[in-house]
């Protein structure tokens, strides 16, 4: 496939924006269709970005799009990835990839029975900072792991949850400051520290008027023996940048955003902090750049030009997800969980 990709966007809310930003500054991609079920935001976005819209699914999926960004409420996330995997499209889906383990399986399931390819976006990832942690780590210069964490300390007003109307709820945002606001996070620190094996943890509802949880905390022993630990919550006032720490036998790394604010390893010399993107999400659910949805969305063409796999596929997308589900499970039944 070496013509230009031609992309759709399922759903027109805020994030689809994002999308449209980083589609239109690709040589290799083109935004020629948008799907909303509401035709009032999909003729506005059809008219702000000059593509054609329809409301009906049917109608999108028979077009000659190549592949569909899917940018709706999480909860709904499975439903149109499903379809489209279905329709022979290729998928970019937003995270969550879903918000439960049935949701999940059917994903995997539509795209291997279908042949499509599907990358979830996790595009903290593809950021300067965690790729050269990511390689200190392949290298071996943190030495064996002994403890990861991370911490999201951030604030959504309750106007926030009231106005999605969907957001804070079990059924549509499939849970609360872990599953919508942390997940990145979590998906970070499984990035960085490999698989979990246990998580014992706890989620309270103690500032908002919604559903879910918007604080929570968790133990963790992963795979390696290493020991971790995770804070999320949208209850601190103000909200405070995200920071992941990585300590091993040889060292210790710290991330704030996507920044590396320490540099700590034997026999290496102090590392400048790369620029990051400036993104900061901690008050403000808009703050970040397109530039790592751009790369990753560039990996996705690389895939589909190539024959080759997304680094972050079906798969890898689904980690964070059962992890947080897991932390869910044991909040619930007071237990430790064991991840399979």
């Amino acid at each position: 496939m070496s013509r230009k990709i031609k992309f759709g966007i399922i759903g027109c809310g805020m994030i689809s924006n994002w999308y449209a930003g980083a589609i239109a500054g690709m040589e290799r991609a083109e935004l020629v269709r948008v799907y909303d079920a509401y035709p009032e935001p999909a003729k506005a976005f059809s008219e702000k970005y000059g593509v054609k819209y329809d409301t009906e699914l049917d109608t999108f999926l028979s077009s000659d799009i190549d592949a569909v960004c899917v940018c709706t409420p999480s909860g709904l996330h499975a439903r149109y990835a499903v379809a489209s995997a279905r329709a022979g499209k290729h998928i970019v889906v937003e995270k969550p990839m879903g918000i439960t383990k049935a949701q999940l399986d059917d994903i995997v399931e539509a795209c291997g029975c279908s042949g499509v390819k599907l990358c979830a976006i996790s595009q903290l990832l593809f950021s300067d900072g965690v790729q050269k942690v990511r390689k200190a780590l392949d290298e071996g210069k943190l030495g064996k792991p002994i403890l990861g964490d991370v911490v999201m300390k951030y604030f959504r007003s309750d106007d926030y949850y009231k106005k999605g109307g969907w957001r804070g709820t079990w059924k549509m945002d499939g849970g609360g400051a872990l599953m919508n606001q942390g997940i990145h996070g979590v998906s970070l620190l499984l990035y960085l520290m490999g698989p979990v094996r246990t998580v014992t943890a706890l989620t309270k509802t103690l500032r908002h008027p919604i559903e879910v949880e918007d604080t929570a905390a968790a133990l963790m022993e992963f795979q390696s023996g290493a020991i971790g630990y995770l804070v999320g919550t949208t209850s601190v006032t103000p909200g405070m940048p995200r920071v992941l720490n990585l300590h091993g036998t040889k060292g210790s790394i710290t991330l704030t955003e996507d920044a590396i604010t320490q540099w700590d390893l034997e026999g290496e010399p102090p590392l400048p902090s790369p620029a990051g993107s400036g993104q900061n999400t901690a008050n403000d659910p808009s703050g970040f750049s397109i530039e790592n949805h751009r790369r990753q969305l560039d990996d996705f063409i690389d895939a589909l030009q190539n024959g080759t796999d997304p680094k972050f596929g079906p798969q890898e997308g689904r980690k964070p997800v059962d992890l947080i589900l897991a932390v869910y499970r044991s909040a619930e039944t007071g237990k430790t969980v064991t991840l399979e």
